[in-house]
């Protein structure tokens, strides 16, 4: 879709990816957005409760338009701390000198048709 309206992604980070690399010993604690959340800028994710899940669980929910209001506010709570966590998780890997390894993951994780399993993530993380 977006090469339909002229749009090329050229380089994508994966705060899951840096943070798995970054703290590996927390990944078996998970790696989801509200623990990446948590532990970097002390935040609590708000899931959106019983009623976001139901959504979450209805076939091609997110193709309906227009979406309700609740699914919009959960949607915007999940990126709006995501410059600010970038900018820490890559700061981070800078100090400690894996920020090619970082972005390398990332890139492999989301490009490359995903060709780079958590478990790879995982195991890369353990090898430093």
């Amino acid at each position: 879709m977006l090469k339909r309206i002229g749009v090329e992604v050229r380089t994508v980070f994966d705060t899951q990816v840096a943070h798995q690399l970054l703290v590996p010993e927390l990944a078996k604690t998970g790696t989801g957005l509200s623990n990446v959340l948590s532990h970097w800028l002390d935040l609590n994710h708000d899931k959106g409760g019983p009623r976001m899940r139901r959504f979450m669980k209805t076939p091609h929910a997110w193709a309906t338009r227009p979406l309700p209001a609740y699914v919009l506010e959960y949607a915007y709570n999940d990126v709006i701390h995501l410059p600010r966590l970038a900018t820490i998780l890559l700061s981070r890997a800078n100090e400690l000198e894996i920020l090619d390894e970082v972005l390398a993951c990332s890139i492999r994780w989301n490009i490359l048709n995903q060709q780079l399993s958590m478990d790879e993530v995982a195991r890369a993380a353990g090898g430093r």
